[in-house]
């Protein structure tokens, strides 16, 4: 069978739709997401806004650098980064695509609005995502659009 890539509009829909049935057989969301990340049947979407970018290949030595610290509402379309968020679909394989247990709680706390913020670092106007890879994909699957995010912006020291 055909691999099917589901916008993230259809993975709501289905997510309600199996969610529905397989809640009257007593299973729960995180079988109902394997079930949508089964290898030969629908697939997951990629998140498909961000850049992968890497800031240790483009900024060396930028961990070193003097950083200040804010919390703030964020784009979820803004960030960047390097993990299985951030790559094309057909790259990810079995090992490095999302867990199915981890997303279904993050989609339950970002239904309930509980969901913690994500950790990203400012690295020379580049917004790189580095805690937080599934509370984001459950955003983006849910249809929000922004999300708290502590910003850790680091500054060049020649700047």
């Amino acid at each position: 069978m055909d691999e099917l890539y589901l916008t993230p509009q259809q993975v709501r829909e289905q997510i309600i739709e199996r969610a529905y049935a397989l809640g009257r057989q007593g299973h729960d969301l995180t079988t109902v997401l394997y079930s949508l990340l089964d290898i030969n049947r629908i697939l997951l979407p990629a998140f498909n806004l961000g850049e992968y970018w890497h800031p240790d290949n483009e900024c060396p030595g930028w961990q070193n650098w003097p950083f200040l610290t804010c919390a703030q509402t964020f784009p979820i379309d803004a960030f960047c980064g390097y993990s299985w968020l951030f790559l094309p679909r057909e790259d990810w394989s079995k090992e490095d695509r999302p867990e199915c247990k981890r997303l279904a709680l993050c989609i339950q706390d970002a239904h309930s609005g509980s969901q913690k913020a994500v950790d990203v670092n400012k690295i020379k106007g580049h917004y790189v995502l580095s805690n937080g890879n599934h509370r984001v994909y459950a955003a983006y699957l849910l249809g929000i659009p922004e999300i708290l995010a502590l910003v850790k912006e680091y500054q060049h020291p020649q700047d």
